[in-house]
């Protein structure tokens, strides 16, 4: 991505090393293709200033890198990457704990919430069938309160019956006190049954709240699996991270060997060039 921003000696200096670090001739248009700014002939003014100083570098005289340097590197080298490698292999075996304590935690879980759902099912078809059985015993009071008009319909019949009729006062009563046994079963009957009803609500009350506990818990174990899935996906991105951190040491201490090679290799052809000098001296 090209860098727009006001042109420095030392910017034009950086961008020429790092393409010349690159293989890539720093020539003004390549340069000025990094940076995306720039006109041709101040770029050139620029690079020809950044190239005399490259020759005034070559002409210094750098002395032979000593071997403790060599070694001093090679030791943090292995250091570091001994360090990292017991650190990394550290958190692995706590992440691949961590990973079966959840699994084994997930299990449960996943178990315990089937359960619960089964349970649930089950009272939801005992509620179901209270409800239906709820719904015959209002049939059947209905069915009995009907009975019980058409009996007291039959009743009042009967009292004008014998009002009117006074010659069959003796069958009529035998007949009354019939109409009013049945009358009092009937209310027996409506009695028990409203009984029976009312035992039945409180029954299904108690399944109501039943079944409100265990969605209660069958929320909050779902919520206690999200959030551990979420401290998993948390730890697998803290081991990625690291596992960057450590190639981008790596790519680091490879930049810095590589560049080590390179001082070396300058210090060699400069030493070379300094003893044909001196040669030549001699000769001379």
């Amino acid at each position: 991505m090209a860098r727009k921003t006001e042109l420095t000696q030392e910017i034009i200096n950086e961008t020429a090393e790092e393409l010349h670090s690159k293989g890539v001739k720093p020539s003004p248009n390549n340069v000025r293709e990094v940076l995306g700014t720039g006109s041709y002939s101040t770029i050139k003014q620029m690079l020809d200033v950044w190239k005399e100083r490259q020759k005034e570098d070559e002409n210094v005289f750098i002395p032979d890198t000593p071997d403790f340097a060599y070694r001093i590197v090679d030791k943090l080298h292995k250091e570091l990457y001994l360090q990292n490698r017991k650190q990394l292999d550290s958190e692995r075996q706590q992440l691949d704990l961590s990973r079966q304590e959840m699994e084994v935690e997930k299990s449960e879980m996943l178990l315990e919430i089937n359960n619960l759902e089964e349970s649930s099912k089950n009272l939801k078809g005992e509620l179901t069938k209270k409800d239906d059985e709820l719904t015959r015993l209002n049939t059947d009071l209905n069915s009995s309160q009907g009975k019980l008009e058409n009996l007291l319909s039959e009743s009042n019949e009967q009292k004008i019956k014998i009002a009117t009729l006074s010659e069959r006062d003796k069958q009529q009563t035998l007949q009354l006190k019939e109409k009013d046994l049945m009358l009092k079963q009937a209310e027996e009957q409506e009695q028990s049954l409203a009984k029976k009803m009312e035992a039945d609500k409180i029954q299904i009350n108690q399944l109501d709240v039943a079944i409100e506990r265990l969605n209660g818990e069958l929320t909050k174990k779902g919520d206690e699996l999200i959030k551990r899935e979420g401290e998993f996906d948390q730890k697998e991105i803290e081991l990625t991270q690291y596992k960057a951190d450590e190639v981008k040491t790596k790519e680091q201490i490879q930049e810095l060997s590589e560049k080590l090679n390179r001082q070396t290799n300058d210090i060699a052809v400069l030493t070379e060039r300094e003893k044909q000098h001196l040669f030549q001296l001699k000769e001379k």
